[in-house]
């Protein structure tokens, strides 16, 4: 606010007037003699009295805080080698790069129901905070990642990041050497990161150990599928602006019998759309490509289906084989 500025407030029905005032102190010796200091003055009724100083002065440190929250500078962290600084109480264990990835959870193409799940769970976690003090428990949440490649996470750690306003610290585990090490790294990190999310990734959660992702390290499992229907309209959104379309249901049918990325399912909107192409040629190209991995889809399975009834034909020929030597031999014995 500027001075002189006024500006009103109403908090539970009760309007309350701001003030940025201009304040001159007179303290002792020469350099306290002129200090100008800027002042926020309340007014208010006094029957309102008891409100402010129960609730409203609360409320605006509250609200305060959040805003100066929102507004600061979000970073993406990465630690660097050792071999880069002496030692973890050097400056240089964390290099950082503003992060401004645009993936919201709006963006995210992701079956809503799954999204929608997602995101309560972080909304819970962000708020009670007081209920993890309360019953003794560390405020930390554990999220699973696991997908074949290119389905989508490091898109969805973004999305989680945007949604609850929090740095990301990205663990490099190939150059820290022990617990000690991984210790001292995050005890550097910023005051933000006490409300930090733990989000593991992998493209083979059933090769984990069971004691890494039990219940309390990993308190939320998230399978990041193939590109079912309602992730590829969250795509044609994003990438052609369309809702709807005669085509869509020609996709629908397709994404039902091949197994494809989002990934590669916004590359092919994306690869027409940049050659010039409108929403008709977009999509007209993607059910191409759906196509021929249809196509090759029922070639592998015909093949395979070929190769394994030639093993079948391969046995019976060889127990015929062997049921025609045994009947020779009788019949030569019977001869004698």
């Amino acid at each position: 606010m500027r001075d002189g500025q006024e500006i009103a407030d109403e908090f539970r029905g009760v309007t309350f007037l701001w003030l940025s005032v201009t304040e001159e102190s007179h303290g002792e010796g020469q350099q306290n003699s002129h200090r100008r200091r800027q002042c926020q003055r309340l007014t208010f009724h006094k029957r309102h009295r008891r409100l402010v100083i129960d609730e409203y002065l609360a409320h605006v440190r509250r609200r305060g805080r959040e805003i100066l929250f929102s507004n600061r500078r979000r970073c993406l962290y990465t630690n660097n080698r050792i071999a880069q600084y002496s030692c973890y109480n050097d400056d240089n264990a964390w290099s950082f790069i503003n992060f401004n990835h645009p993936t919201t959870f709006e963006t995210l193409a992701m079956e809503p129901a799954k999204k929608k799940k997602i995101m309560d769970d972080l909304d819970a976690f962000r708020k009670n905070r007081d209920f993890y003090r309360r019953t003794g428990k560390l405020w930390k949440r554990g999220y699973l990642l696991y997908c074949p490649p290119g389905t989508g996470k490091s898109t969805m750690i973004a999305a989680m990041a945007n949604h609850l306003n929090y740095d990301i610290y990205d663990v490099e585990l190939t150059v820290v050497h022990n617990n000690n090490d991984l210790r001292k790294l995050l005890i550097q990190t910023t005051s933000k990161s006490i409300l930090r999310i733990d989000v593991f990734t992998t493209n083979h959660a059933d090769k984990l150990d069971p004691a890494l992702i039990r219940r309390g390290r990993m308190d939320m499992h998230i399978e990041m599928s193939y590109c079912g229907f309602e992730a590829f309209k969250t795509l044609a959104k994003n990438y052609l602006d369309i809702e709807a379309h005669p085509l869509f249901g020609a996709v629908e049918e397709l994404l039902r019998e091949v197994d494809i990325t989002p990934a590669d399912v916004a590359e092919s909107l994306m690869t027409a759309k940049n050659e010039g192409s409108g929403e008709d040629a977009s999509l007209e190209y993607l059910i191409e490509e759906l196509k021929k991995m249809e196509e090759a889809k029922a070639s592998a399975e015909a093949s395979a289906a070929k190769t394994d009834n030639g093993h079948e034909l391969e046995e019976g020929q060889s127990e015929d084989f062997g049921e025609g030597d045994e009947e020779s031999e009788y019949s030569e014995e019977y001869d004698e």
